[in-house]
C-alpha cells in the first residue's frame, strides 16, 4: 500500500476512487483509509501492479500496436464510467463541490459548481476573451453558439487522464488508473473518445 499525505490531498479523492471501484470495471486502488486531521488528509491506498505509460514511453517508446491496444481498452473502460448517472443536472466536482481543472483555471483553483450545462457555458464565455479580427468575430461567435446549443449529458470524468496515471503490464494490458483527485461531473465532450491517432498526439503532449 501507499499513503498520500498533504494539505493538498482532499477526502473527495478517496471517495470517488472507492465509488469508481464499486461501480465500474476500471482497476483502481482499494481505499484502506481516508481521514483528515488538523487540515491534513491521509489517503491510504492499495498498490497496483504495472508501470506507467509515461515510463514505458521514455524507456522504449510506444508502438502503433501498443497504442491501438491501449486505445481499445480505454474506450471500453471509459464507456462504463460515462454511463454512470449523475447526481444532478449540474456541472460540479465530487459531492456537488467546485471543479478543480487546469483547463478551467490555472493551478486548478476551485471554480463552480454550476446548476446546468447552459450556466457552465455562460460562465466560460463570460470569463473568456475572444480574440479575433473584427471581420471574423461574428463567424466565430456563431460557431460557439451552435456548439453550445447542443444537448450534452453530464458524465463522470477523470479529468487528468495523462500517461503517468495509466498503469499497464508487460503485455500492455491496463492494470490501473490512478489519481482521481480532479474527477468531476462534466459535459460529455470534456472527455473525448481516444482513437489511436489521438492517443499518439496525447503521448507526445504528455512528455512536453
Amino acid at each position: 500500500m501507499y499513503i498520500k499525505l498533504s494539505t493538498l490531498v482532499r477526502p473527495s479523492e478517496g471517495q470517488v476512487t472507492d465509488f469508481v471501484r464499486k461501480n465500474t470495471d476500471i482497476p483502481v486502488p482499494i481505499v484502506i483509509d481516508n481521514v483528515t486531521v488538523d487540515g491534513e488528509t491521509a489517503l491510504v491506498l492499495s498498490e497496483l501492479p504495472g508501470t506507467t505509460v509515461r515510463e514505458i514511453h521514455r524507456d522504449s517508446g510506444v508502438s502503433d500496436e501498443q497504442a491501438a491496444k491501449l486505445s481499445r481498452q480505454l474506450a471500453r473502460l471509459l464507456a462504463g464510467l460515462r454511463s454512470l448517472p449523475p447526481p444532478s443536472s449540474g456541472v460540479c466536482g465530487w459531492g456537488d463541490g467546485p471543479v478543480r481543472c487546469e483547463r478551467i483555471c490555472m493551478d486548478s483553483k476551485p471554480q463552480g459548481p454550476w446548476p446546468s450545462v447552459d450556466e457552465f457555458h455562460a460562465w466560460m464565455i463570460a470569463r473568456a476573451r475572444i480574440v479575433a479580427p473584427p471581420e471574423k468575430f461574428d463567424e466565430i461567435w456563431s460557431c460557439i453558439k451552435v456548439a453550445h446549443s447542443r444537448a450534452h449529458r453530464i458524465c463522470l470524468t477523470h479529468n487528468d487522464l495523462a500517461s503517468q496515471n495509466i498503469l499497464v503490464d508487460e503485455q500492455f494490458n491496463i492494470t490501473g488508473i490512478i489519481d482521481w483527485e480532479a474527477a468531476a461531473w462534466m459535459p460529455e465532450y470534456w472527455s473525448v473518445d481516444i482513437s489511436v491517432d489521438f492517443l499518439r498526439v496525447l503521448t507526445h503532449r504528455w512528455l512536453l
